[in-house]
């Protein structure tokens, strides 16, 4: 019998050959090795051992291939791939030997990182980052952008605020820029670049949108129709004779309210039902908050205190009476003013400065109507609309159709300020001109009278024996802003409070603004 010897891990083996005549040991022609099912193919003698892959180091241990993979090569699926080989099923995987040297390596995420800080979305093509760079912009022209790399696409902006620019609310403001909701604010840079600044001398609109009528509610909306007297509290709440609307209302935080009053007449009582008549002027007790209003129309002077309505004093007949409240007689009442608990009244028809003190009116200066500075008894004035006192007990009064602002001190009527022409001049107090000036306020002091020159349609003002214009230009309109360039329409009423700010109702634009010194 014939033998047939393979070797198979180092043994070798025989085979009857006459057990292999009827199954003939098929061969492997790309190796000349004999293939037997069931053992390593790759070996033809024990000393014959390669695998076949280019990219290995074979050696036969007991005539089995044992092979190490040569530097810088991949062994993948019983194939040899070099350092960077792209698979060709993916092209985000490559060899990576160091990282994997049996599979394949995830091209992308930080094998695949460009290093730079300023792009996001890498992609890998071929090994290589392809990466897209961030806009980094933060959508602000008044800005200098600069990158991070932090956080997600458009992300990691970091910028630099240019020179002259303010950055308020998330939005680019250039220097000298006047807040559209607020005239009286600016961007100043100097002064700070995230907020806005307060203009100096400014004037803005504190409440009522413009349009005569009447509607209660947020400043911004309410309406007046024709704001006549004001006056403002210790508190800050401003209080205003609405004149046509017949109300008295109340500027607060915000929020405009009737007070008291509503359809035309008269009437004592609570504050819901009482009724007013054309109130013109309006004043604050300052020992008991009550309000004192001239209800001009009614030819009486009126108390709001607490719920209530009363009268103080007038008949309601128009005409001239010293005497009892309940028969004194006034006509068309208008300045008010309360000193030492005694109530100081224009009383604008009959040319007099009334007094109520006591139960009784009297007459403290004027009567038939003119032109006289002297003694009480014997001044006179021509249809005066407004009074004022200051710390020290002395009266300014605006003598409206003598074109003059009159000063009662010492048991003597003077000339503050006025030429007694109209017109409109400044300059030292005895040549300054004023026409037709309605409302005049005092600060505590006394250093400072402020003037609504009403036909002017300008607030003045009188200090240091000088007329100066604080605010308006003179022709009539409706423009918030610096107080130069600011316009009023026949502002008829002016208050002051302990920081100098002014409150003035602006009669024909139906709307009551303000002054910031």
């Amino acid at each position: 019998m014939a033998l047939l010897c393979a070797t198979l891990y180092g043994c070798v083996v025989q085979f009857d050959e006459s057990l292999l005549a009827d199954s003939p040991t098929p061969l492997d022609a790309a190796t000349d090795r004999t293939v037997v099912d069931d053992l390593p193919r790759n070996c033809k003698t024990a000393g014959d051992c390669e695998d076949g892959v280019p990219c290995t180091n074979s050696t036969c241990v007991g005539g089995n291939c044992n092979h190490a993979l040569v530097p810088g090569n991949c062994l993948i699926a019983a194939q040899c791939h070099t350092l960077g080989t792209i698979s060709p099923q993916n092209p985000c995987l490559h060899c990576v030997p160091s990282t994997n040297a049996y599979g394949w390596t995830n091209a992308d995420g930080n094998s695949c990182n460009d290093g730079v800080d300023c792009t996001h979305s890498d992609r890998c093509q071929g090994g290589v980052c392809q990466g897209t760079s961030y806009s980094c912009s933060d959508g602000l022209d008044c800005t200098t952008d600069r990158c991070t790399g932090v956080g997600p696409a458009p992300g990691g902006c970091a910028f630099d605020l240019d020179a002259g620019n303010c950055l308020i609310d998330d939005a680019c403001v250039a220097a000298s820029t006047i807040n559209a909701k607020d005239a009286c604010q600016i961007c100043d840079p100097a002064s700070g670049t995230s907020s806005w600044a307060s203009i100096p001398k400014c004037v803005t609109t504190l409440a009522g949108d413009g349009t005569s009528g009447f509607l209660d509610g947020a400043a911004g909306s309410a309406r007046f129709n024709g704001p006549y007297g004001i006056a403002v509290d210790g508190a800050g709440k401003i209080h205003v004779a609405d004149q046509k609307n017949h109300r008295i209302r109340l500027l607060e935080s915000g929020t405009v309210s009737t007070v008291a009053g509503g359809t035309p007449g008269y009437l004592d009582g609570p504050l819901a039902a009482a009724r007013f008549n054309g109130p013109r002027s309006i004043a604050v007790d300052p020992a008991t908050g009550d309000l004192i209003v001239a209800d001009s129309d009614n030819h009486r002077i009126r108390r709001i205190s607490g719920t209530q309505v009363t009268t103080v004093a007038g008949d309601g007949t128009s005409g001239f009476a010293d005497g009892p409240v309940a028969s004194a007689r006034f006509s068309e009442p208008e300045g008010l003013v309360v000193e030492s608990g005694k109530i100081y009244v224009v009383d604008f028809g009959n040319h007099r400065i009334r007094v109520i003190d006591g139960g009784q009116v009297s007459t403290l200066t004027g009567g038939t109507m003119g032109n006289v500075d002297g003694p009480l008894a014997s001044a006179r004035f021509r249809h005066p609309r407004d009074i004022a006192v200051d710390g020290a007990g002395t009266f300014y009064v605006a003598d409206t159709e003598n074109y003059k602002i009159r000063r009662i001190a010492g048991g003597q009527v003077t000339t503050l300020a006025g030429s007694g022409s109209p017109g409109m001049t400044d300059g030292p107090a005895g040549t300054a001109k004023f026409k037709w000036p309605y409302g005049v306020a005092v600060d505590a002091g006394g250093t400072t009278v402020y003037v609504a020159d009403t036909t002017n349609n300008a607030i003045r003002q009188i200090a240091a024996g000088q007329v100066t214009t604080l605010a308006g230009t003179g022709a009539p309109g409706l423009v918030d802003g610096p107080a130069v360039s600011a316009k009023f329409n026949q502002p008829n009423g002016v208050a002051v409070d302990t920081a100098g700010a002014l409150y003035i109702s602006d009669y024909v634009n139906d709307v009551i603004r303000g002054y910031t010194p």
